[in-house]
This record gives C-alpha cells, sequence and structure tokens, in this order.
C-alpha cells in the first residue's frame, strides 16, 4: 500500500482485459510466489508451491480479502481529520500536513501487518512518494466532498488518473507532479486547518490544465 509504483489499487486488469504487473493484486501474488519455498510451504495451504488449482484459489481469496480491508484502512487514515470514519473522529487540531499524515500512514500500515515501522526521514523519502500520497489524499478528500450516494469509491477516479499517468510522457507528469504538490500546499498547508472551510479548494488538476 505504500509503494509508489502501483498503477491500479482495486482492479487487477486493464481496460482491455490484461493484466498489469504493477496492479496492486498482481503485485502482491507476485511477491507471494518469490517468498522462499520454506516460507511458502510452512504459512500457505498444502499444494500450493507445486500449483494446486484450490490452494491457489483460497489464497488469491485470501490475498483479495486482505487487500480490500487494507484499502478501507488507507481511505479512512487518508480521511484523519477530515470527516469522521470508523478509524477515527474529527477532532481538535486539524488535519495533518503532508509528512505528519505520511508518517501516520507508514506505520499504521506496519503496524497492521506486524511490521516494525523504521523512522522515517522526510528529507530524504523519495519525491514521487510524497506526490503519491498528496494525491491519494486530494482525490479522496474531493470523492468525500462531493458526498457521492451508492455504489462507487475514490479508487476509480485513482485508477483512471494512474493509469493516464503510465501513458504520458516525463513532462507531463512532472508538471502534474508539481500541480499536486501546489494543491496540497495551498490546502493543507503545515497542517492543523479545518477542512470545512477550505474543501471548496480542492479540484484536482485536468488534463487540459496540465497540458
Amino acid at each position: 500500500m505504500i509503494e509508489s509504483r502501483i498503477i491500479a489499487y482495486s482492479h487487477h486488469v486493464n481496460a482491455n482485459g490484461v493484466a498489469e504487473p504493477r496492479f496492486l493484486l498482481n503485485m502482491t501474488q507476485a511477491h507471494i510466489v518469490n517468498l522462499p519455498r520454506a516460507i511458502r510451504e510452512q504459512h500457505l495451504p498444502p499444494g500450493f508451491v507445486g500449483g494446486n488449482n484450490h490452494a491457489q484459489r483460497s489464497v488469491l481469496q485470501l490475498v483479495r480479502g486482505l487487500l480490500k480491508h487494507d484499502r478501507v484502512f488507507l481511505c479512512n487514515l487518508l480521511l484523519k481529520n477530515i470527516v469522521d470514519t470508523s478509524h477515527s473522529k474529527v477532532r481538535a487540531g486539524g488535519v495533518p500536513s503532508l509528512k505528519a499524515l505520511y508518517t501516520l500512514i507508514h506505520n499504521s500500515l506496519l503496524k497492521n501487518a506486524g511490521v516494525h515501522a523504521p523512522r522515517i526521514n522526510w528529507a530524504m523519502l523519495p519525491m514521487r512518494i510524497k506526490v503519491r500520497f498528496a494525491y491519494l489524499r486530494l482525490e479522496t478528500a474531493a470523492h468525500t466532498a462531493k458526498r457521492v450516494t451508492g455504489h462507487g469509491s475514490q479508487w476509480t477516479p485513482i485508477n483512471d488518473q494512474l493509469a493516464l499517468l503510465s501513458i504520458k510522457p516525463v513532462n507531463y507528469v512532472r508538471k502534474w507532479a508539481e500541480m499536486i504538490l501546489e494543491l496540497d500546499e495551498r490546502v493543507f498547508g503545515q497542517g492543523g486547518i479545518v477542512f470545512a472551510s477550505f474543501c471548496h479548494l480542492v479540484r484536482l488538476p485536468t488534463d487540459h490544465e496540465v497540458e
């Protein structure tokens, strides 16, 4: 979930029905396949290593369930002090800065997975990761502000935008990233803002504006 190379969070094939290696589900499955044989034999269903269809389907079903849970968990973290969620209520202190948000997400996801979370050096963190989580929060906040009812989630526009970026030239992606960081600074700044007072500013850059 904290991998910035992901280009789709909630499906495993593209519009043409082709599996894309950088889709979250496919990346997770590839990670499992590449685990040491001893670990796979110890922790996965009997027959998985040998290619048993039933064992592999059961692991796939488990992975899908875990990723669905993690998407909800990540969404709740992205909305920290923006709206009340099943994870936490809006509290005094305002919305966290991008640095505080990423630290919260990084530590919470690793703790949730039972992994020790190393201290984050924000200055050394790759810019693509800062841009990714600024974008995820902005898109999630924008989706929440629209008060959309019925089926759907912020993952649909996120998947669409990341798919678009994957085929755009470097100059386009760089300009888009700059606009995302500028928008994050304008809306959330150094943290502490009350989102209701700034929600009207959350308007993601269009393809035309980036061009």
